[in-house]
């Protein structure tokens, strides 16, 4: 759905949204689009391949450091059960601690390096995160909110400007409806993530422990993140 169409249909569906300017609505659009997403949270995947000896990495587009859940490097042995490479989990550290284990640290707010350094090209280091919510030009009507947001948060965005709407209008019954609607959508949301994702996701521990005996690191239930539609 266009901004555009998405103005309109909210003009259709309360008609004083007319009297504010598309850049104001916008505006209070994209307010709702983080109110949304800091409520039902949209997990992805994102992958960055290793260059032999080189410990500093771009963040990739659309991951932000504060939005990281956990990162996980591949190793160059592979598990005999799946066929893939194994990946070593690294925690998070800070640039000034002692890094003994395997880790990652933010350097600024562009790049991030990861201990050990890679020994060779190709490695994956998969970054678990939580995305980040599109912010929208107030000039801009054309862009597309599918291409960015499921219909189910287009849904909801609907509802919650609506209410916000109403009550900068002193419309309290309009408000108080749509913000029963918005609370409704909201509930199914969560309910369908939870069904899908399960209430307490967990990322998958396959890191393979060294010791004398060698031995696979036990296996926590894996977490089947949110895919944009």
């Amino acid at each position: 759905m266009l901004i555009s169409a998405f103005l309109t249909d909210i003009a259709d569906r309360y008609p004083r949204a007319t009297t504010y300017t598309d850049a104001q609505k916008i505006r209070w659009m994209n307010e709702c689009i983080g109110e949304v997403s800091r409520t039902i949270s949209t997990n992805k995947v994102t992958d960055v391949t290793t260059t032999e000896d080189i410990a500093i990495y771009d963040f990739p587009t659309g991951v932000k450091p504060e939005n990281i859940n956990s990162m996980t490097m591949s190793t160059d042995e592979e598990d005999p059960n799946q066929n893939v490479y194994l990946q070593t989990p690294l925690r998070a550290a800070g640039l000034n601690d002692n890094l003994k284990y395997n880790c990652w640290a933010k350097v600024d707010e562009d790049t991030f390096m990861v201990y050990p350094t890679p020994h060779m090209d190709g490695q994956t280091i998969r970054i678990y995160h939580q995305v980040s919510p599109p912010e929208y030009d107030g000039a801009d009507t054309a862009e597309d909110l599918n291409d960015y947001l499921r219909n189910d948060y287009v849904q909801a965005i609907t509802y919650d400007l609506i209410s916000k709407i109403a009550l900068i209008s002193d419309d309290l019954a309009v408000h108080n409806n749509y913000t029963l609607l918005y609370n409704n959508q909201i509930t199914r949301m969560k309910t369908d993530k939870y069904v899908k994702d399960g209430k307490y996701p967990s990322t998958v521990n396959v890191m393979k422990t060294q010791s004398k005996n060698r031995r696979y690191g036990r296996r926590t239930r894996r977490s089947i993140f949110l895919s944009e539609d």
